[in-house]
């Protein structure tokens, strides 16, 4: 047992490192390196985790962040040893887990729940802004976007799963998509605010005429500046994380999540910009710019900021993130916290990294933990 470097080491975290007894090494164990070696893996998550306590001092490599209970941190490894072994790599990528800890039921039953809140949500925006009406067919509008949202959002759900991690250039976000919005902003906003003071002075008849314009103006800019920004967004802003060893499954992480923020938070902003200022246009036109801008908050803005959400959650090719958080939040044997979990292990030596991998420190612990865990999930 003590003539391999794996067996020393196991020895000295278990016994040496925590201060334990070693008088269950001079029984049987003592004699049968196989049982000893067994004995070891056995005890050595609770071992380290008792005898590096956690700090706060970021200069420590070798502590812990958070305090973990031993129980949890080994049915969580033996899981992800678990998936690794059945999809034959030693190799575990955040953006992998999902896929790899997710049968194709439970990936099927997400794609159904994810697409049904979402179309719910969409239904009860427009039931909301059509608070009041009594026309059925405005019920079946707001059931059928809603059914249209829970097919197009639950089919792209199955695609989360095989992609990889992604991330944005800010920068180029802000130089390009400045020019962009500038060019919108005169061409949807300022020209038909730019006929505002023409139509007050025609016959109240003829202003809804430019109001209709105007509409037409901010609907055709709308929709040829939501075909340039996302051509541009898929060819520039939105590219794969290069996976070297330069990077950390941290950094990967927080840029593929950076981009799903700005993926979604862009067009639902954009979407309710544009409305409020669709109805202060009308609103001013009409001689009550009041109501209108009323209206447009309570009517108008609710159904913008969803049909955003939904284009932000549909639209792209990377969103590794969420499919990780869904696993998370439905999976009880992973922690909730994957990445600072992992660090963690890191830090206590079970891990080891490679770049923006992590490996088990040893292939035999690897073995171990997939063998000994409970089966399922």
């Amino acid at each position: 047992m003590t003539a391999t470097p794996l067996g020393l080491w196991l020895l000295r975290m278990v016994y040496i490192l925590s201060n334990a007894d070693p008088a269950p090494l001079l029984g049987p164990l003592g004699h049968d390196s196989k049982a000893l070696r067994h004995h070891l893996l056995d005890h050595l998550v609770g071992a380290l985790i008792h005898a590096r306590l956690p700090t706060t001092d970021p200069s420590d490599p070798f502590l812990p962040r958070r305090a973990w209970d031993p129980g949890e941190v080994r049915t969580w490894l033996g899981h992800l040893a678990q998936a690794l072994t059945r999809h034959r790599t030693r190799d575990l990528a955040w953006w992998h887990v999902a896929r790899y800890t997710t049968s194709p039921v439970r990936r099927r039953l997400l794609q159904v729940a994810v697409g049904f809140l979402v179309g719910l949500g969409v239904a009860m925006a427009v039931a909301i802004s059509l608070t009041g009406t009594s026309d059925p067919v405005d019920e079946i509008a707001g059931a059928a976007l809603g059914l249209i949202a829970w097919i197009r959002v639950g089919d792209r759900v199955g695609n989360w799963f095989e992609e990889a991690p992604g991330y944005t250039n800010r920068r180029l976000i802000l130089r390009r998509f400045g020019g962009v919005g500038l060019g919108l902003a005169v061409a949807v906003v300022g020209l038909p605010i730019s006929a505002v003071p023409m139509a007050l002075s025609l016959p109240h008849q003829y202003r809804y005429m430019v109001g209709v314009v105007a509409l037409l103006c901010i609907v055709l800019g709308l929709i040829g500046g939501s075909m340039i920004i996302r051509s541009a967004w898929s060819r520039e802003m939105e590219l794969p994380t290069p996976l070297t060893s330069s990077a950390s499954a941290a950094s990967t992480w927080r840029a593929d999540r950076t981009l799903t923020v700005a993926r979604v938070a862009a067009p639902t902003c954009t979407f309710g910009v544009m409305v409020f200022l669709l109805f202060a246009v009308i609103g001013i036109l009409d001689g009550d710019p009041v109501t209108w801008i009323q209206n447009g908050l309570v009517y108008g803005l609710t159904p913008a900021f969803i049909g955003g959400f939904v284009y932000g959650l549909v639209s792209g090719h990377h969103h590794a993130w969420l499919a990780c958080e869904l696993t998370l939040l439905t999976q009880r044997r992973l922690p909730r916290k994957l990445i600072p979990f992992l660090d963690d292990m890191h830090r206590l030596g079970l891990l080891r990294s490679v770049g923006p991998l992590y490996q088990f420190r040893h292939a035999e612990l690897h073995n171990h933990l997939a063998r000994t865990a409970r089966p399922g999930g």
